[in-house]
């Protein structure tokens, strides 16, 4: 789960995810 502006920064970003998305899928 990614909470922004939690005890810790998501180490990606919402786009960078999609991409990453996209690539797998």
């Amino acid at each position: 789960m990614f909470e922004r502006g939690g005890r810790k920064k998501p180490e990606i970003d919402e786009e960078q995810v999609k991409e990453l998305h996209a690539k797998i899928g």
